[in-house]
């Protein structure tokens, strides 16, 4: 197995609400001196999403047969 890049839709375009599957959250505040308080980190957490092929970053990936889908609760 290896890392592979994809692009994917979070949000509907309808409501800006998550798409099903797709959990989004907010870290909160950080340990420290507050130094980094002032940039954002979050949580994306995907449940049963289905990546089709052509939604993979695979330029340099060796072939895979099509359809390829990468099922991200398996991971």
């Amino acid at each position: 197995m290896q890392i592979s890049g994809f692009i994917v839709q979070l949000r509907s375009l309808d409501d800006h609400m998550p798409l099903p599957g797709i959990t989004i959250g907010d870290i909160g505040m950080k340990f420290g001196n507050g130094a980094y308080n002032t940039m954002d980190n979050g949580v994306l957490t995907f449940d049963h999403v289905r990546i089709p092929r052509n939604q993979m970053l695979m330029r340099l990936v060796p072939h895979i047969p099509l359809p390829f889908l990468l099922f991200l609760s398996q991971l």
